[in-house]
């Protein structure tokens, strides 16, 4: 029951794809190999996907941010209730919440039909880092009959200290971002959402493109501090990030 695939380091997305092509079963799920899942996780999706009728079964999860021993020093819940997402001309409300965005951009917690995904060739995209989970999500999801959310956390999300390791600097990450951002819109189009509650729900996402983009360049230990006033100074001239200002209440905000 158990294959062992062998192949040239491709980095996360080629591996989830290898993986693809030796699925034989009725349903497939993706971890990642430093977290981990509570034991009744998989029979609960699937109990779920059964009495909905759903192509996809989305569950919460915890981050445990540990020290470097392992030890769990500090947890936070991120979950949404029982409920369905049909394509449907109104969307459903908790769909725009910002912990159920949040759930959606994971490939980690959920369950899916293999033949939403074989049907249609999807396939992670190879070569991109940081949001190929959402990416990926936003064309399966698109064309699912729908998909549910299960109550409850399911999946550890382990967070630990990297800040003595120093920080990568991706030269393209707030332009990886926006694309992760407008995913989400386009998602959310598809689930009802009108144009006024995708510019409510998604202006969080921007904004907060913007402040990790500035925390990675300040972080990181690849650049310059003349290199990060650079890059910090191109950023937010840049138009893009000009007009999430202007729609964005920043006031109390780090």
């Amino acid at each position: 029951r158990i294959k062992v695939v062998h192949k040239i380091n491709g980095g996360l997305s080629d591996a989830r794809n290898a993986g693809m092509e030796v699925v034989v079963g009725e349903y497939v799920c993706f971890f990642d190999s430093d977290d981990w899942i509570e034991k009744d996780t998989l029979k609960t999706a699937y109990d779920a996907l059964k009495t909905s009728g759903m192509d996809i079964a989305v569950w919460g999860f915890v981050k445990d941010f540990v020290d470097h021993n392992e030890n769990v020093e500090n947890t936070s819940y991120v979950t949404a209730g029982n409920y369905i997402c049909k394509k449907e001309k109104k969307c459903n409300p908790i769909l725009l919440q910002e912990e159920s965005l949040a759930m959606i951009g994971y490939a980690w917690n959920k369950l899916y039909k293999v033949s939403v995904i074989s049907k249609n060739n999807f396939r992670f995209e190879k070569g991109t880092s940081l949001v190929e989970d959402i990416l990926f999500n936003k064309k399966v999801l698109s064309v699912a009959n729908g998909f549910c959310f299960i109550e409850g956390a399911y999946t550890h999300y382990m967070q630990r200290n990297r800040e003595t390791l120093g920080a990568k600097f991706y030269s393209d990450y707030y332009e990886l971002k926006l694309r992760a951002c407008k995913a989400r819109e386009e998602l959310l189009s598809n689930y009802g959402a009108s144009d006024k509650e995708i510019e409510k729900a998604i202006s969080r996402d921007y904004f907060s493109a913007i402040k990790s983009s500035i925390r990675m360049a300040c972080k990181s230990s690849d650049l310059s501090k003349v290199e990060r006033r650079s890059y910090i100074e191109k950023l937010c001239k840049s138009e893009q990030v000009q007009e999430t200002l202007r729609h964005t209440c920043v006031r109390g905000k780090d």
